[in-house]
């Protein structure tokens, strides 16, 4: 069993700066693994490309691991 977290990237400021910072402790302190998730425009993703990106970020988690995931991630409520 593994624990990931995700960590948010294309966003500065705050927001950015305090999800990264949780997951880099997370990261090294407890040696969990990043699950990255990007900001981007999504607005126009159909089902399938939503999908398709979501496929992408929990291609690493297997059956019976564990996700601590930081919200919000900026992308909008259908993205979280």
């Amino acid at each position: 069993m593994k624990i990931h977290i995700t960590n948010l990237y294309g966003i500065g400021g705050t927001v950015g700066n305090a999800q990264q910072m949780v997951a880099n402790i997370a990261k090294k302190e407890l040696h969990y693994n990043e699950l990255g998730i990007y900001r981007y425009a999504m607005q126009s993703d159909t089902p399938d490309m939503l999908r398709t990106r979501l496929d992408g970020i929990i291609a690493s988690v297997s059956h019976g691991d564990i996700i601590i995931f930081q919200v919000p991630t900026w992308n909008g409520i259908r993205f979280d």
